[in-house]
C-alpha cells in the first residue's frame, strides 16, 4: 500500500512539473502538437493523391497502416527518449546528483516521469487522429481499449530500451547521435515479420507493433498464447533495461563520474 501511495505521489509531482514546464514553454508545446497534427493530415492526403486506379479498400488499409505506424513510432520515441533526454538535461544543468539522491530511488522517478509523458502523448493522439480524419473526410473504426492496451505494451518494451540507452548516458553523458542512430534500428524492428512466432519475435518492440497492426488495422483477433507472450516479453525487456541502468549507475558512482559532464 505504501508503494502504491508513493507511486501516485511521484506521478502527481511529475504531472504538476510537466504542467509548469508546458506553461513556461507553451510555444514549443503548441508547435509540437501542430507538427503531429499536420503529419497525420498529410499522411492521409498523400495516400489519397495516389488513389486513381486503386480500390478504395486497398487505399483505406494503406492509410490506416501508415497512421498506426506513425502512432507506433511516436510511442516508441516517447518510451525511449523520455528517460535519456531527462538524464542528458540533468547532467548538462548539473542537477543529476539530486535526481540520483531521491529517497524513492532514481528508477521510480524516471519511470513515472516517462509514464506522465506517455499518458499525455496518448491522450493527444487519441484527440488528433479523429480531428485529422474529420479534416480529410476519411474515417475508420478504432478499438480504443485495444489501442490503449497494446500501446502500453509497446511503451513498456521501448521504455526498457530507453533505460538501457540511459545506462550509456550515465557513463558517456552525450549520446544524442548514438540515440538517433538507434532510431534506424527501431524502424527496422517495426517492419520485420515477427508474427507468427519466429526469431525476430524475440527482439524488442517488433512483436508489439505486429500485434498492434493485427488488432487495429486488420481487425483480427489475437490468440491467448501470443498475447501472453507479448505481455511477458514487454515486462522482460523493461526489467533488463532497469538492470542495465542500475549496473551503469553503480559503475558511474564507483568511478566518480556521475556528475561529470
Amino acid at each position: 500500500m505504501k508503494a502504491v501511495t508513493t507511486g501516485i505521489n511521484i506521478f502527481k509531482a511529475e504531472f504538476v512539473s510537466g504542467l509548469i514546464l508546458t506553461k513556461r514553454y507553451w510555444l514549443n508545446m503548441a508547435a509540437g502538437i501542430l507538427n503531429m497534427f499536420l503529419f497525420l493530415v498529410f499522411i492521409q492526403l498523400g495516400i489519397r493523391s495516389f488513389g486513381s486506379g486503386v480500390s478504395v479498400e486497398f487505399m483505406s488499409v494503406k492509410m490506416e497502416t501508415l497512421i498506426i505506424g506513425f502512432f507506433s513510432f511516436s510511442i516508441i520515441g516517447v518510451g525511449m527518449g523520455s528517460v535519456t533526454s531527462r538524464l542528458s538535461d540533468n547532467a548538462a544543468t548539473g542537477i543529476l546528483e539530486q535526481t540520483m539522491l531521491s529517497p524513492m530511488g532514481v528508477i521510480p522517478v524516471l519511470f513515472f516521469g516517462a509514464l506522465t509523458q506517455f499518458s499525455v502523448a496518448l491522450v493527444l493522439y487519441l484527440l488528433l487522429i479523429p480531428f485529422s480524419m474529420l479534416l480529410c473526410s476519411h474515417f475508420f473504426n478504432v478499438n480504443i481499449p485495444c489501442l490503449v492496451f497494446f500501446s502500453i505494451l509497446l511503451w513498456l518494451s521501448s521504455c526498457g530500451v530507453g533505460f538501457a540507452l540511459s545506462a550509456l548516458t550515465l557513463i558517456y553523458k552525450k549520446t544524442q547521435s548514438f540515440n538517433n542512430l538507434i532510431q534506424f534500428l527501431i524502424l527496422t524492428l517495426m517492419v520485420i515479420p515477427s508474427y507468427p512466432f519466429n526469431v525476430f519475435s524475440l527482439s524488442p518492440v517488433s512483436p508489439q507493433v505486429a500485434i498492434l497492426n493485427k488488432a487495429i488495422v486488420y481487425h483480427q483477433s489475437v490468440g491467448y498464447k501470443w498475447l501472453t507472450y507479448t505481455v511477458l516479453q514487454s515486462g522482460a525487456y523493461f526489467i533488463l533495461g532497469c538492470a542495465a541502468f542500475l549496473a551503469a549507475e553503480k559503475y558511474a558512482k564507483k568511478k566518480g563520474i556521475l556528475g561529470q559532464y
